[in-house]
């Protein structure tokens, strides 16, 4: 095996890899990248696999001799960062031993025989759709998805796509976060990946346009040089529209995210000073939001403008750090908010929705009441120094 390969090119193929790559995973073969050069089609196939996903990447290369090799994926992507030169070298020069040479530059690493990798299968999908925006879509629910593994498939991000449009789903216990976009994607298609492997997915799919189709248990992904297959979760995901359908608005106010997120993240910052997080007060008036928070150490409270659509103003909830972040996350630009009696908000902009329910008056007063304990031990500290 010979060839040679642009160094940017190898390097941000190898950056959107790695992360497949389980460096405690049992086989040690599965621990590298399968490196395999071809001359007739002139490319480099480097693949990457573990237990939910496999993903495989062609890069142009003048290739010498044809050939292939393990080389441990910390290792190889290591050296590509810090080798430097436009053109890298790879040459097997005995078996188990690898140079990978730029400039005045080489090293010289162990590798394993290709024929040991264990290759994932190759599926191919009855029909497939066309999407984009994956990555942009991640990055807005992500952050809502449940953090224990056991309830699947809400421990996953879920992808519904219809002929005129995509919507990707994150949920836990308290809240839905939905991302969508419209566009002509040609097919019906609904699956949920874990956070890990669609954290994968969207780096190596970003927000350009990407074939997907359904294989049995898989999902594929597919654009010029990239092939992504992944293990789907079982199970069947919640029903985000009725959910979200349960939100019956008292309240309807329209403001801007820009300003929103300014007071929010101030109030944020505010309510996780010191040991405990507080909660998050939203006060509709007729022409504002009044957002305050109070914990031991200190207390804040910032002012948003908005519009009443519809409604009685007044309406008074607390919400969690965490969720109101989230919120944040997930819209843009004009918003429109709405909360009914119980104090279910739902907040959304013109293609992105986010739900959550408000903290339970119980816990506000009993949180009320431990703020008040703490500064009362506080002050009997302080005088009694």
């Amino acid at each position: 095996m010979k060839f040679n390969a642009g160094r940017k090119e190898l390097s941000e193929c190898l950056k959107t890899m790695v992360k497949t790559v389980q460096r405690t995973n049992a086989v040690q073969e599965l621990r590298g990248f399968l490196v395999e050069a071809d001359t007739d089609e002139g490319v480099v196939c480097i693949t990457a696999s573990n237990a939910e996903a496999a993903i495989q990447r062609k890069i142009n290369a003048k290739v010498e001799c044809d050939g292939g090799c393990i080389i441990d994926a910390k290792a190889l992507h290591s050296i590509i960062g810090i080798i430097g030169g436009e053109l890298v070298c790879f040459e097997k020069v005995e078996e188990g031993t690898v140079t990978i040479q730029s400039g005045s530059c080489t090293y010289t690493v162990q590798a394993l025989e290709a024929k040991l990798y264990p290759r994932p299968p190759l599926l191919f999908p009855d029909s497939v759709a066309k999407i984009s925006g994956l990555r942009s879509m991640y990055a807005k629910t992500s952050s809502s998805v449940i953090k224990n593994d056991e309830l699947q498939p809400l421990s996953g991000v879920h992808v519904d796509i219809k002929p005129d449009g995509i919507s990707v789903v994150g949920a836990n216990q308290g809240a839905v976060s939905v991302a969508s976009r419209r566009m002509a994607c040609g097919g019906s298609l609904s699956f949920t990946l874990s956070k890990q492997v669609f954290s994968n997915l969207a780096a190596v799919a970003g927000d350009g346009e990407i074939e997907v189709g359904i294989s049995g248990s898989h999902a594929m992904f597919m654009k010029k040089g990239v092939l992504f297959c992944a293990k789907r979760l079982p199970g069947e995901y919640v029903d985000v529209d009725t959910l979200i359908s349960s939100v019956k608005p008292a309240l309807t106010v329209k403001t801007e995210c820009d300003e929103l997120k300014t007071a929010l993240l101030d109030i944020c910052g505010v309510a996780t000073v010191g040991n405990d997080s507080s909660y998050i007060c939203l006060k509709f008036s007729e022409d504002a939001i009044e957002i305050s928070t109070q914990n031991a150490a200190c207390g804040g409270e910032r002012t948003v403008g908005c519009v009443t659509i519809d409604g009685e103003p007044g309406k008074r909830f607390h919400y969690s750090v965490g969720a109101m972040r989230d919120a944040l996350k997930t819209v843009d630009g004009s918003l429109i908010m709405q909360v009914d009696e119980r104090g279910y908000l739902l907040v959304f902009d013109r293609e992105n929705k986010y739900m959550t329910v408000p903290i339970s008056q119980h816990a506000v007063k009993r949180k009320a009441e431990a703020i008040r304990e703490k500064r009362t031990k506080h002050c009997a500290e302080q005088k009694a120094a």
